[in-house]
């Protein structure tokens, strides 16, 4: 849920580098590997409320990639990518060691606060009803 840490013992120096950030509050953070060989075949997220950024932590640069629309960009160590994800985005690792990246989730700029209060509710309550309380 919103403003909850899970782990945070486990991952202290990326929760505190996330708690310093100013202007900018992720609603959710993870980090995300990605086999060697492997796509992930295109799709679409259909949640036009949130921006995705990719920080790239360990990869073979030149090698791995993400493509959005028809644009195809290579993520780079330490370079950060911000992309839309309703529109149909694909990933692939070419390489012979796995992708690692730090995911952060961010409110769409364009939401009131209503707006993002209103559709943290509607997750809490659809979360809630799939655990069957």
């Amino acid at each position: 849920t919103e403003d909850t840490w899970q782990d945070e013992k486990r991952f202290k120096v990326t929760t505190g580098a996330l708690k310093e950030l100013t202007g900018i509050k992720p609603f959710e953070a993870f980090f995300a590997k990605m086999p060697p060989r492997t796509k992930i075949a295109p799709h679409s997220d259909n949640l036009n409320y949130v921006l995705t950024s990719h920080l790239a932590l360990e990869l073979e640069e030149g090698k791995c990639s993400i493509t959005v629309g028809n644009e195809e960009k290579y993520w780079k160590e330490g370079e950060m990518l911000i992309l839309d994800t309703t529109f149909i985005h694909s990933t692939k690792n070419e390489s012979n060691r796995p992708r690692y990246i730090l995911v952060l989730r961010f409110w769409h700029p364009g939401l009131t606060e209503e707006e993002r209060r209103a559709i943290h509710l509607s997750h809490a309550i659809l979360a809630r009803a799939a655990k069957g309380m």
